[in-house]
């Protein structure tokens, strides 16, 4: 009924003054619209007020109205010489929800339907519904669920506003029942068939989902199979069609392949061709193609990245290496040309970085082995990268050149990271047996607030134990990359009955220096100093402290101890004698120093 108004309206025009003479616009009124601003409106007419308006107007009006799409309904009319357009917008998306989806994600789907202008907000069209309700199912089709369906619904709210409503039924998956190769005379079908991902289940892999089918998996599997033709020297081979048939009920496929093998072809000659730049002999180091082998496309293609890489080693960034086979069908042989094109030597105009929030930019340039304002060489970008991951410090870590615009011979490369934690922090409070408090703190930092030092500290404290070490060291004291580095430390040991029978007091400190040697070796020198003091504990061992030995101030011994317990006998003291008295031999008194008895 719209499409019939529309035509009515372009065809008569509606106000048949319009059509009885023409006239200047005075004015222009626009009616009916809720959500779009006039000035839109206005913007899209083709007329303007002072213009002259004839019997062509109105259906120009209506065009280019139409075209924006956003009403359903235009009439174009005249009140004296003021130009009335009443519009009727279309609907607005309120909502949209979609239910039954679980093999493809909610947000997918939204997005998607945004492509096609169905989003929240949106002018509603139901043509671009019909578009996304096919583009799904045919998403679903190309998984191997050819039972999916999908049921829209469109409800109208207030204020010209409608709910869109999505019920997915995704169906089960079809499984294969079998894959059949047709034209194949020099390999069997069934080790054709071990090349494939999909394929028939075997009765014991209960749990394997090779027969479920799938378009892209299907697509990966023909690429394998005409890669493996042409790696053995099949160099016509091609893939005819691939029909699929599906039976009634959608659950099971029949995949047919069909092929033409052609002959097999061996290489008779490799020659090299277009501008060699003062390289052929470093570019014939790169041919993996030999006379007499059986021509593989996989060699080819390997000798052309070879030889773009050196290439791209000599500054050459956008060169090209092509291996084009000539076939001779008489003698089956396949003479191999590479032409190269180098293009223009290219210099590096500028390398930057993006990504590096926390760290400096010359923590990040300094690792550069390739250099700006120098050719530019694909292996110094490459090792430059190599030697930012090594640091440590970024998570992942992506290069890209790009050219400089208006120059044919300059590149920029731009090196694009994501940081990661680069340090630690501990600290520990707690009370062990006998109410004995211990605190342990320390500080780990490889990339000291950007600076790409490293700086340690440590401290604990206990009842036996106290400790304090700071570490520093610059991995690029010399720009040339010699590192410096040194520790201090203070130590207090004082060790109770069951651990050791003597203390220690230490402190001391080291210095040590690294040269590198190459890129994955170093030369490293370290000094250091420890001074450390000893002392007896409880109990010490005889090498320690010589023993045993009377504590200062006993002077007396118990010759007969006393009994304060009737029960056990007479009530009496206890008996006792000097010290003095007794001979050494009684005493017991060791024959050697120990170590902390002997005089410095």
């Amino acid at each position: 009924m719209k499409k019939l108004l529309c035509c009515f309206l372009l065809a008569f025009g509606f106000a048949s003054p319009l059509h009885a003479q023409n006239f200047i616009v005075a004015d222009i009124i626009v009616d009916g619209y809720q959500r779009i601003s006039p000035g839109i409106i206005y913007n899209l007419l083709p007329v303007g007020i002072g213009d002259e308006v004839n019997a062509l107007t109105s259906a120009q009006i209506i065009r280019e109205l139409s075209r924006s799409e956003y009403f359903d309904e235009i009439e174009v009319s005249r009140e004296g010489n003021i130009l009335v357009v009443t519009v009727l917008e279309r609907p607005s998306v309120a909502e949209i929800t979609i239910e039954g989806n679980s093999v493809l994600k909610t947000e997918d789907i939204i997005e998607n339907m945004a492509t096609a202008d169905i989003a929240e907000g949106q002018i509603f069209t139901r043509a671009a519904l019909e578009v996304i309700r096919q583009g799904i199912q045919d998403v679903y089709s190309s998984r191997g669920r050819y039972g999916a369906a999908v049921e829209i619904e469109v409800e109208e709210l207030p204020r010209n506003r409608v709910s869109i409503k999505l019920d997915i039924n995704e169906g089960e998956e079809s499984r294969i029942r079998h894959i059949n190769i047709v034209g194949n005379d020099s390999y069997a079908e069934e080790d054709l068939l071990r090349l494939f991902e999909l394929g028939t289940k075997p009765f014991y892999l209960i749990m394997s989902r090779r027969d479920r089918y799938s378009r892209e998996q299907l697509s990966g599997d023909l690429e394998r199979l005409e890669s493996f033709y042409l790696d053995n020297g099949f160099v016509e081979f091609s893939i005819d069609s691939t029909p699929i048939a599906i039976t009634p009920d959608r659950k099971e496929v029949y995949i047919t392949i069909n092929i033409s093998e052609g002959k097999q072809y061996t290489v008779r000659n490799v020659e090299l061709a277009g501008d060699l730049v003062d390289a052929e002999d470093l570019l014939r180091a790169a041919l993996f193609v030999r006379s007499g082998q059986i021509y593989s496309q996989g060699l080819v293609t390997g000798t052309e990245e070879i030889m773009v890489q050196f290439l791209g080693n000599l500054g050459y960034a956008f060169a090209e290496a092509t291996g084009v086979p000539e076939v001779n069908d008489d003698e089956q042989t396949v003479d191999v040309t590479f032409f190269i094109e180098p293009g223009n030597r290219t210099y590096v105009n500028r390398i930057s970085f993006a990504g590096n929030v926390s760290t400096a930019d010359d923590v990040l340039r300094r690792e550069m082995r390739q250099l700006e304002s120098a050719p530019a060489s694909s292996l110094q970008i490459e090792q430059s990268k190599v030697r930012l991951e090594r640091l440590g410090y970024f998570e992942s870590v992506e290069v890209d050149t790009t050219e400089v615009a208006g120059v044919e011979d300059q590149i920029d490369v731009n090196y694009e990271v994501v940081e990661q934690n680069f340090g630690a922090v501990s600290f520990q409070v707690g009370t062990g047996g006998g109410g004995n408090f211990f605190i342990s703190s320390s500080l780990q930092a490889q990339n000291f607030l950007g600076t790409g030092r490293t700086i340690g500290v440590g401290v604990n404290k206990s009842r036996f134990q106290q400790g304090l070490n700071f570490q520093y060291v610059d991995p690029y004291f010399t720009p040339d990359g010699v590192s410096r580095g040194f520790n201090i430390f203070a130590q207090k040991l004082e060790s109770p009955f069951n651990v050791s029978a003597f203390n220690t007091s230490s402190y001391g400190g080291s210095a040590s220096f690294s040269y590198p040697l190459s890129e994955i070796e170093m030369l490293g020198f370290d000094l250091g100093f420890t001074h450390t003091e000893l002392s007896a504990g409880v109990g010490s061992v005889q090498e320690i402290m010589a023993s045993p030995t009377l504590y200062q101030g006993i002077d007396k011994y118990i010759i007969t101890p006393a009994n304060g317990n009737a029960f056990d006998g007479p009530v009496v003291d206890s008996v006792l004698g000097n010290v003095a008295d007794l001979t050494p031999q009684q005493l017991r008194s060791p024959t050697e120093k120990g170590f902390v008895d002997k005089p410095l």
